[in-house]
């Protein structure tokens, strides 16, 4: 198993972290815009991961597949949205509270889902079956522990790739 994302997927990754760090406030408003753009984000990452692989796909198999992992993922991410529903309760701070969570954790989300990508493409090269992809994705999505998740993830929005290539 991969312990950080490999360098030629760390540019796309960072506009991927980018992208979902902009829209992760969406998610303290609204679950399905919030799914939404997690699904295409993560629609994105796949099918780049995939073409740097050369694995082909087209976008709504990717994006489909995406789905299908975000939905597989639902009693995690029920929770997390139960909490940030509860920061509402909170008078003036907790909107701030809310988007913060749902950024961080749709952040960390992407960051595990692109590990996990990377890890299923680069042990399986060229053998990889589609329709078990989502299954695999789901059992594969742990990372490496909080702390050096973030630490990559850090590393991710500090230094990307030199090559600046993204999706």
């Amino acid at each position: 198993m991969l312990k950080k994302i490999p360098q030629k997927h760390r540019g796309a990754t960072k506009t991927a972290l980018r992208a979902i760090a902009a829209l992760g406030p969406i998610g303290a408003f609204s679950s399905v815009a919030d799914i939404a753009a997690i699904a295409t984000v993560w629609g994105s990452c796949l099918y780049s991961v995939a073409a740097k692989e050369n694995c082909h796909l087209d976008k709504d198999t990717a994006v489909g597949i995406c789905k299908s992992a975000l939905l597989g993922l639902s009693g995690y991410y029920v929770g997390c949205k139960t909490a940030t529903k509860f920061f509402w309760l909170i008078p003036g701070a907790g909107i701030f509270m809310a988007m913060g969570l749902s950024t961080l954790t749709n952040i960390i989300f992407t960051y595990r889902f692109v590990l996990t990508l990377c890890n299923i493409f680069t042990e399986k090269k060229n053998k990889v079956n589609i329709d078990n992809l989502a299954d695999n994705i789901k059992a594969m999505f742990k990372g490496n522990g909080p702390l050096n998740d973030v630490k990559d993830i850090v590393d991710i929005f500090i230094h990307g790739d030199s090559s600046k290539k993204s999706f």
